[in-house]
């Protein structure tokens, strides 16, 4: 369930399923031809404007309208029991309250129901075997295969996939900040596997890592490749990953980056500045996989790759 304010200010507190106080934990009442059910949260979160950080573990849940949105989930699988519901109540209970506010509830669409889309290729399926596909200047379309072994489960840190860069050695990686004239790069990530409890439990999500002339701290920019859901793979299947790089003209934002995974879009962005003068090209394709900095994986993960 997603729930916001629909009128007045607030903020709101709630009490959380990490509260120590039992009672105030969400609940949700279902009332059906069968008798009732009491169901507890399984997770819960709220999802502040301040920051991308999930405030899933705070003793308090808080919806404002700063804004400040709040997410439940009950595992409803026992739902059936009861035949057919006449009656459904979210119990909440608040803990503060700073001024008044309207809440809506509704129903979170969380995309693992997508419809299945039409493929939608890119330039390399043009050229077999790539012939004529250095035609193209300023721009470069690769794919290979890659297939995450049944015991890959990143559980600390993400890391480094096959990759697009330019003048690699003096900047673009490694804490060496792009500077628009220094150099850049758009490797492929791989983030921490999805934890159990979520829809997409047990899938590692990918995406690019990319430094450029707009990057604000030290280190890439991180963009999931999360159009459908399709950049979170699945354990032990081939996947075919296509990428795509075209540099911007001049100083505009007008760089392109695309993905896609068994001919399906995964990921598009049109407005990246790579660079700032025209010397900066596209130069080599790493087809390397490793963990992010210097520490270790938790364990052994298993990958296999071939390349186009």
């Amino acid at each position: 369930m997603f729930l916001r304010i629909t009128d007045g200010r607030g903020p709101i507190m709630f009490g959380s399923r990490e509260s120590p106080d039992v009672t105030l934990h969400p609940k949700l009442e279902l009332i059906g031809k069968a008798g009732a059910l009491s169901f507890d949260a399984v997770a819960d979160s709220y999802l502040p404007k301040s920051t991308y950080r999930s405030q899933g573990q705070n003793k308090e849940l808080r919806v404002s309208a700063a804004p400040d949105h709040l997410l439940i989930r009950f595992d409803l699988k026992q739902a059936a029991k009861l035949g057919s519901i006449s009656k459904g109540t979210l119990v909440l209970q608040t803990t503060k309250q700073f001024g008044s506010a309207g809440i809506g509830v509704f129903r979170c669409r969380q995309g693992h129901d997508e419809p299945t889309s039409l493929p939608v290729l890119g330039i390399a399926a043009r050229h077999e075997n790539d012939r004529g596909i250095a035609e193209d200047p300023e721009e470069i379309n690769f794919w290979y295969y890659l297939r995450l072994a049944n015991d890959w489960n990143q559980t600390v840190q993400g890391g480094k996939l096959p990759r697009i860069s330019g003048t690699y050695g003096r900047a673009g990686w490694g804490e060496r900040k792009s500077n628009g004239a220094n150099g850049w790069s758009a490797r492929g990530l791989f983030r921490m596997t999805v934890p159990a409890g979520s829809p997409l439990e047990g899938r590692p999500p990918i995406g690019f890592y990319c430094y450029h002339a707009d990057m604000k701290g030290m280190y890439g920019t991180n963009w999931v490749w999360s159009k459908d859901y399709r950049g979170y793979l699945e354990t032990n299947r081939w996947y075919a990953i296509e990428q795509y790089c075209r540099l911007n003209t001049s100083v505009e934002k007008n760089g392109v980056l695309r993905a896609w995974g068994d001919g399906h879009l995964t990921f598009e962005k049109t407005d990246v500045r790579f660079r700032l003068t025209d010397e900066l090209r596209i130069e080599p394709v790493w087809m390397n996989v490793l963990p992010r900095g210097q520490s270790h994986p938790p364990m052994t993960s298993t990958y296999s790759s071939t390349t186009w």
